[in-house]
């Protein structure tokens, strides 16, 4: 039912009984509202997400040094000998947990070579 007062201005409100649905609208206003929150939250959490990616990275990147580190390591090479028949070619001097013995590594086949080419180039002068 609509309610009319007069004088100066006019005020109209509309009733319960005028069909329109003001729980409908009271709900999109609200979804409206809350959009820019959940908006934050969404990007919210893909910044998280992300943090969450560069600390994995960071901890397998530490976890490759501590690898190349090791490989480093004087302990992991000391006992490696070796000799060859072309002194000026490979020289290895003895560790202290080198086990004796002679060890032969056969050569299957060489490398091909590799020729190297590049166009003619223009003249400067």
């Amino acid at each position: 039912m609509a309610t009319s007062v007069s004088g100066v201005g006019s005020i109209t409100s509309t009733g319960i009984g005028s069909g329109l649905d003001v729980a409908g609208i009271l709900d999109k206003l609200m979804a409206v509202e809350e959009r820019p929150l959940t908006m934050l939250k969404d990007a919210a959490s893909t910044l998280n997400t992300r943090l969450s990616n560069v600390g994995k990275l960071q901890g397998y990147f530490s976890a490759m040094r501590d690898k190349a580190n090791a490989l480093t390591s004087p302990a992991l090479w000391g006992g490696t000998t070796a000799t060859s028949a072309d002194a000026a070619s490979v020289k290895v001097s003895p560790g202290s947990n080198a086990v004796a013995g002679s060890y032969a590594i056969p050569l299957q086949r060489l490398a091909p070579g590799q020729p190297v080419r590049s166009p003619p180039q223009a003249s400067r002068a």
